[in-house]
């Protein structure tokens, strides 16, 4: 597979970071593996792809398959952004 490299950076407030431990390399990969997931969609059928963090001395990877675009999917979205607008 053709890498596509991304670089996120976590950030926390001081005055938060007590609350929320740093997140694990796998639990990472898997919130970005879902949102992709969520979010993304492919004009050429399904894609399958691969996420790969790296925290210290933690790597973890997580896999998944961008859907399928939908033109009737497309359509609901529009619909309830005009719906959301009008109101």
């Amino acid at each position: 597979m053709e890498k596509q490299m991304y670089v996120v950076t976590l950030e926390i407030s001081p005055a938060f970071s007590r609350y929320l431990p740093g997140v694990e390399a796998e639990r990472m990969a898997n919130i970005i593996r879902d949102g992709v997931l969520a979010k993304s969609c492919s004009f050429i059928g399904p894609v399958p792809f691969k996420i790969t963090v790296t925290k210290a001395d933690e790597v973890a990877e997580a896999r998944g398959e961008m859907r399928e675009y939908v033109p009737e999917e497309l359509d609901e979205a529009a619909e309830g952004l005009t719906t959301g607008l009008t109101r």
